[in-house]
C-alpha cells in the first residue's frame, strides 16, 4: 500500500512564504482549505500537503496546502536576499 502523504524535503517548509495569519480565514488557519486560496475545495487527507506547525504570538496554527499551489510556490525562485548559503 502506498502512502498518498505528501513530503516536502526538511528545510523547504521554512522557505515557503505564507501568507500573514491576520489575512486568512478560519478554515484556512485550521488547513480545512489552502492556505493560498480559501476558495478551492475543501482538503482531504489525500490531497493536503502539510506545510508543518506554525507560531504566531501566543496562536499555534496549522496550515494546508492544495499540491497546485505548493507546487507553485516552490518553483518561484527566490530573491538572492532569502536563497541560503
Amino acid at each position: 500500500m502506498s502512502s498518498t502523504v505528501h513530503d516536502i524535503p526538511p528545510g523547504v517548509l521554512d522557505l515557503l512564504a505564507l501568507p500573514l495569519l491576520e489575512c486568512l480565514t478560519d478554515a484556512q488557519t485550521r488547513g480545512a482549505v489552502c492556505v493560498w486560496d480559501p476558495t478551492e475545495d475543501p482538503l482531504t487527507v489525500e490531497t493536503a500537503i502539510d506545510l508543518g506547525e506554525r507560531q504566531h504570538n501566543d496562536s499555534h496554527w496549522f496550515p494546508r496546502a492544495c499540491r497546485q499551489h505548493t507546487e507553485q510556490r516552490m518553483q518561484t525562485p527566490l530573491p538572492s536576499s532569502e536563497v541560503p548559503a
